[in-house]
């Protein structure tokens, strides 16, 4: 396993990350005060846990945090992470799950972390994808179970990113891009 060292990730997701936490500290109350915006966030979470319970059980979060922590190119390869946005960075924030600001090993994901993933809220690719390792030795039953919950888990993602998105916009934010 790579020693934890701070490294100085891409200046582009630095931005996002700060953009996030100030979205956070204008409009994260409101929204934590909204009914339906707690009951999104809640089903996210729940949808959230129940991926990560699956993964944990079959050895995908074991697997994965191994290989983050050991392999440098593997999928959470450094520079991944600027394709996150503030929003769902956001939703991170919304989550009470805290940013970081320094990678934990050269040459992979901002995001990883000892113990895998640091975010609560992740896209499409870092929820869904299993490498040719994890695809051989998982059976097709778990796989599918597995895909079943990610599928949750990302449709839930999506109603609190539009829900959000939705609150910043009738709150005037205007969407200003990082580049």
């Amino acid at each position: 396993m790579h020693a934890a060292v701070t490294c100085s990730p891409d200046p582009s997701i630095l931005g996002e990350i700060e953009a996030a936490r100030a979205l956070f500290e204008d409009f994260g109350k409101t929204m934590k005060k909204q009914a339906s915006m707690r009951r999104m966030l809640f089903s996210y979470d729940q949808a959230i846990g129940e991926t990560h319970n699956l993964m944990l059980q079959v050895g995908v979060r074991d697997g994965c945090a191994a290989c983050a922590g050991q392999t440098v190119g593997g999928c959470c390869f450094e520079g991944i992470e600027t394709g996150y946005d503030r929003i769902l960075l956001l939703v991170n924030l919304l989550l009470n799950c805290p940013l970081p600001d320094q990678q934990e090993y050269p040459g992979s994901c901002l995001f990883v972390g000892r113990n895998g993933c640091r975010l609560r809220a992740r896209y499409y690719f870092c929820v869904h994808y299993l490498c040719p390792d994890l695809q051989t030795r998982l059976k097709s039953a778990t796989k599918m179970a597995l895909r079943r919950l990610v599928g949750i888990e990302l449709a839930a993602g999506w109603e609190v990113e539009c829900a959000v998105r939705g609150c910043l916009g009738s709150a005037g934010w205007q969407q200003v891009n990082s580049s």
